[in-house]
């Protein structure tokens, strides 16, 4: 077997971020004692990653590791205590290399209030508040007479005639009434005054048509 002797670098080589990555890993797996993380094919992926890159080689020696063949090798029994120095010092230059996470959004600004609506023409705002008011308020009847007009099928002004014809049919109505409720009494009148002997106009209730028809009788009889 073969050795590749290769001195420690006093300073760190530098090393792309993902090839960097690649290297923590590699040494960090190799400390755990399983045979097959102690191997890398330099003519694999990862292999060939770590091969285009000579200072990862020299990292891979100064931790022990040994070339045979094309693979890189950490012998068994051998020492981990190199290796565990190469791997604090990898994985703190990668994290130094790696971005820190941005911080987060802020929340956005609160809206501005709303500005106050300017004054139309020469208008104050007073003024103006009245008539936005007035506005409002004609907006309201206009609703209200829509919604009446919705329920009924008419205008106000069909609704209004269509009430003051039957306004005019209660009153000829209640006319009727009272025209035959008239027609009633002299009909009852007219009953008693020609079949009850002691009718009088005085006993009916009209004491002074009974009064005139007595006194012209009685000065100037039936005539002749």
């Amino acid at each position: 077997m073969s050795t590749l002797l290769l001195k420690a670098p006093a300073v760190p080589p530098p090393m792309e971020a993902p090839t960097l990555k690649l290297l923590v890993t590699v040494l960090k797996n190799a400390q755990l004692g399983d045979p097959k993380f102690r191997s890398v094919n330099l003519e694999g992926k990862a292999g060939a990653r770590l091969r285009s890159c000579p200072e990862a080689l020299e990292v891979l020696a100064s931790s022990g590791w040994v070339l045979n063949e094309s693979s890189m090798v950490f012998p068994e029994g051998a020492s981990t205590e190199a290796m565990a120095m190469f791997h604090s010092d990898m994985k703190a230059r990668y994290k130094s290399m790696t971005p820190a996470a941005a911080p987060p959004a802020a929340a956005p600004a609160a809206a501005a209030p709303a500005a106050a609506v300017a004054p139309v023409g020469n208008l104050s705002l007073k003024q103006q508040a009245r008539l936005d008011e007035e506005k409002a308020a004609a907006e309201a009847r206009r609703a209200g007479g829509a919604n009446k007009k919705k329920k009924t099928g008419m205008s106000m002004k069909q609704q209004a005639r269509m009430d003051a014809e039957r306004k005019a049919a209660a009153d000829l109505l209640a006319q009727q009434s009272a025209k035959e409720e008239l027609l009633r009494k002299l009909e009852a009148d007219k009953f008693a005054r020609n079949n009850d002997p002691n009718w009088s106009a005085a006993a009916a209730g009209d004491k002074g048509k009974g009064k005139a028809m007595q006194t012209f009788r009685d000065k100037h009889g039936e005539g002749e």
